[in-house]
């Protein structure tokens, strides 16, 4: 029953598992504590031990206490024995004893201290073993005091076993002279691969070992930070590597409460790909981000050899090989500013070798960022996949090999934005490159921030409201077919009508397309300024490009019917000037003969005719001049830039044409609000103001009707339009004396009206049976 129970309560358990840890510096930890710069954490000390100013990471025993390890899992132990009354600790803290002839105990330091100068303490015989009552003597001729004269000789580093108060080792135990405190069998691969070639490295062969067993013995955390450093740099998983050492050393820990993957005492370098996944889809952080915030990324920085310099921000280019102005880089995190940075960094100007792991900072909490690690072409091999999942970098090497150098050449931080405000941790994805050291070799780098949303594509939303306007504008389309067909009186199926039918299809899906890629444009040129920016579909801008340029072709062919529409229409002409008859020859015989009229007013009524065909309702100079006004001028092309312009890095991304990112969605909307308003604009001024001073049509009417000739077009077989232009004075073909009397007349009210009906001034329609 004890079993079932806990099947069905483990889910629970694993379910409750969060990824964050408590934001810690040196500051956060008591006397008692120690600062773990691999896990960020405050961790106590043994009992009777803490720490010091002067080394905040490591538990040293209180004043009167003797120090012993003992070993317990692989792992050495601290523990803190009090001394004696009226004993000294010796000065490594490891045994108690009296003090004797010229000492005197330090009541300070709890030591014993020689009472002449130049001496030094006497703790040990020569066999190595500790006196009962130690006393001070000058050191033989062949050794030195050290500066502290405080001993003559010291035992190795790498040599020391705490545990056994020994500077001897066995053989079985040495790898590399190095000292173990169990039997080790395992052999350093001291290699890297630059440029495809296994390169051997005095970096990887002085230390890999060393680091190794300082970091299995647990006495020093800076050494497994080296280890994890090592590991990063060499980027191999076969046995005896750097990161295959450091895996060895994980399994003998145990887990952070916190977080399962994430062991004492050491950095969290290599992911699994099911932490990767629980690290980028964790939704618990529970900022809500807006404009006016920033992604505040906490970069844990450590030296080659492991020692921890702190945490910085990622504000002031510290991830950025790409240098800008400092102003630049502080708002280069500004949420929602979508940033692509690319430069040429030469070899020599790659800087110090650090290494970075990276957190996102949410007030007294830090989210680990999983990082994808890969290597370009130039390194003419594919990095190991177990590998390509860890929480390490570093942006330049220099120190591995003297052949090759190795850059971080891509660094990306792909944020996903949930729902409003909402984030999950950034992804990032560092890519490396190798190059010959020689001087004046140089890489090309490339740093982006990029967002994007977890909704469904962009290319479905367009299918979708496509297919709808495809369908409505279908039904559209054949209202001026039916039109055409019952204006030119066809009864029967004929070639004709099918390419009318096929011509009013085409104008219809022209619609249908252009208000889909329009909307969507538009959309987009709004929607980058929400709360919920996202990123632009630019990855699936084929089936916008596509729609809109099938959109304009359609039109085009349209534009061409119409055009053959209009050229194929019959005009007629009606002049209704009469006759007059005049006196020819001898007075007296009353012989007439009928006068001539002038064929020079028809003419002028053709010409003003096809000149009003080309009228359009808006000024294409005006058009353009305004546009490019707005555009160029008023800086309205800044708005096409993917950051949004109420962000504070606006004015850095956009305004800069080295550094601005354009967006094909925001151009193409930006286009067609400015264009569209401008075009409405001129509409509206030219409907409400300027035709009531000057009308094409209505001028070229008053004009038919001085002229004395009417118009009759006939634009279908059976349809057409009539202007009555019959003057009311029923002569035009006159001179400008009489032809201002006659205008006179008209506009004191003196003659009828000019419609064809009494009182009425129309156009007339025909429609003919």
């Amino acid at each position: 029953m004890k079993e079932i129970l806990l099947v069905f309560l483990l889910p629970v358990f694993v379910c409750q598992q969060s990824y964050f840890i408590a934001k810690k510096t040196y500051a956060d930890c008591t006397q008692t504590q120690f600062f773990d710069p691999a896990t960020l954490t405050c961790v106590a000390c043994p009992a009777n031990s803490g720490t010091t100013a002067a080394k905040p990471n490591e538990c040293k025993c209180n004043k009167g206490f003797k120090k012993s390890y003992t070993l317990a899992s692989s792992v050495l132990v601290l523990t803190c024995t009090e001394c004696p009354t009226g004993q000294a600790m010796s000065l490594d803290g490891t045994a108690c004893f009296s003090c004797g002839s010229g000492a005197s105990l330090d009541a300070s330091s709890g030591h014993c201290t020689c009472d002449n100068s130049g001496e030094v303490l006497q703790e040990r015989n020569a066999a190595g073993v500790f006196e009962a009552s130690v006393s001070c003597s000058p050191c033989d001729s062949t050794k030195t005091a050290n500066a502290q004269s405080d001993k003559c000789i010291s035992c190795p580093l790498d040599l020391a076993l705490p545990n056994t108060n020994q500077c001897t080792c066995t053989v079985s135990n040495t790898i590399d002279d190095v000292c173990f405190a169990e039997s080790q069998s395992l052999s350093a691969e001291t290699t890297v691969t630059r440029a495809g070639q296994q390169i051997s490295s005095p970096l990887f062969a002085s230390n890999l070992i060393s680091s190794y067993q300082k970091c299995l013995d647990g006495k020093d955390s800076a050494a497994c930070n080296f280890l994890a450093n090592l590991c990063v740099l060499q980027l191999s998983s076969s046995s005896g590597s750097a990161c295959s050492l450091l895996a060895q050393v994980q399994t003998g820990r145990q887990p952070l409460t916190t977080i399962q993957s994430w062991r004492e005492q050491l950095p969290w370098i290599i992911l699994s790909q099911t932490d990767y996944q629980s690290l980028s889809t964790y939704a618990g952080i529970e900022k809500v981000f807006d404009y006016q915030s920033s992604l505040n990324i906490a970069i844990a920085t450590y030296s080659v050899n492991g020692t921890y310099l702190g945490q910085q921000k990622g504000t002031g280019g510290l991830l950025q090989l790409c240098k800008l102005y400092d102003n630049h880089l502080d708002k280069l995190w500004s949420f929602g500013a979508p940033v692509k940075q690319t430069c040429t960094i030469k070899v020599e100007n790659l800087g110090d070798t650090k290494f970075f792991d990276l957190y996102l900072e949410d007030d007294d909490k830090l989210y680990p960022l999983p990082v994808i690690t890969s290597c370009d072409s130039s390194c003419s091999a594919t990095v190991n996949s177990e590998l390509q999942y860890t929480r390490r970098i570093f942006t330049a090497d220099t120190i591995s090999n003297t052949d090759y150098a190795r850059a971080l050449t891509s660094l990306t931080f792909t944020t996903e934005i949930t729902e409003e405000g909402k984030i999950l941790p950034p992804k990032v994805q560092a890519v490396y490159g190798d190059v010959s050291s020689v001087e004046g070799a140089f890489f090309d780098v490339a740093f982006e921030l990029k967002y994007e949303r977890s909704s469904g594509t962009a290319e479905e939303q367009w299918k979708i409201v496509l297919g709808v306007l495809v369908g409505v504008f279908f039904f559209i389309s054949l209202i001026p077919f039916i039109s055409w067909n019952r204006r030119n009186g066809t009864m029967m199926l004929d070639g004709t009508m099918i390419i009318k039918f096929l011509l009013a299809i085409l104008d219809g899906l022209a619609w249908a397309m252009f208000v889909t890629s329009a909307s969507f444009a538009i959309y987009w040129f709004f929607a980058k300024n929400s709360v919920d920016p996202g990123q632009l579909p630019e990855d699936q801008s084929t089936l916008f490009i596509t729609v809109t340029v099938l959109a304009f072709v359609f039109k085009f062919v349209n534009v061409i019917h119409i055009v053959l529409d209009q050229s194929y229409a019959d005009v007629f002409f009606i002049d209704w000037e009469r006759e007059r008859p005049i006196a020819e020859g001898d007075q007296s015989m009353k012989k007439t003969t009928a006068s001539k009229i002038s064929i020079w007013r028809t003419i002028l009524a053709a010409n003003e005719w096809s000149e009003i065909q080309t009228t359009r309702k808006t000024s294409i100079t005006l058009q353009l001049f305004v546009v490019i006004f707005l555009l160029e001028v008023l800086n309205f092309d800044d708005y096409g830039c993917t950051t949004p312009s109420q962000s504070p890095a606006f004015k850095f991304n956009c305004e800069n044409d080295a550094q601005r990112q354009d967006s094909l969605y925001l151009r193409a909307g930006l286009a067609m609000i400015v264009y569209g308003a401008t075009a409405l604009g001129q509409f509206i001024i030219n409907r409400l103001i300027i035709s009531m001073f000057f009308n094409p049509i209505l001028n070229f009417v008053d004009l038919l009707s001085v002229m004395n000739v009417s118009l009759f077009t006939l634009t279908h077989k059976q349809f057409g339009y009539y202007a009555h232009g019959k003057s009311v004075h029923g002569r035009a073909d006159t001179d400008m004396l009489d032809l201002q009397n006659c205008l006179r007349r008209e506009a004191n009210g003196q003659t009828g009206t000019r419609g064809l009906e009494p009182g009425q001034d129309i156009t007339v329609e025909l429609q003919l049976i």
